[in-house]
């Protein structure tokens, strides 16, 4: 995937929905302020009119407390009884037909190269070209 979805032509359409979770390793000890700071200076455009970037409150993926945003990712997928692994290594590739809201949903889990989560994300979402 590109590391700056916000500049990439051939992701037209395509947005990138951020969960940070401190619940693997501690490795998303800052607050949601210097997460953002972090996504900022590695040149994304976060939570602005026109981005393609949207970075969530920081939140667990897993157990009783986990956001509900992702809950329902997990529900939808009939997902629900598989743990997260790492926030990072799983993905959801939301692909809405039309602006009626008819949209379908796949997880995608793995810690594949570039290249592996490219091809995934073209099996799901081939009419995006190249990525």
């Amino acid at each position: 995937m590109p590391t700056k979805p916000n500049q990439s032509a051939s992701w037209q359409g395509v947005h990138v929905v951020a969960f940070p979770c401190n619940q693997f390793g501690q490795q998303e000890p800052g607050s949601n302020s210097d997460i953002r700071q972090f996504a900022e200076e590695r040149g994304l455009t976060v939570n602005e009119p026109g981005s393609r970037f949207h970075l969530m409150a920081k939140a667990d993926v897993n157990g009783a407390e986990k956001a509900t945003a992702w809950d329902k990712l997990l529900e939808v997928t009939s997902s629900g009884h598989k743990a997260t692994q790492w926030n990072f290594a799983t993905k959801f590739v939301v692909k809405c037909a039309d602006e009626a809201g008819k949209c379908s949903i796949t997880r995608m889990d793995g810690f594949g190269t570039m290249e592996t989560l490219r091809q995934q994300a073209k099996e799901v979402y081939p009419s995006q070209g190249e990525l």
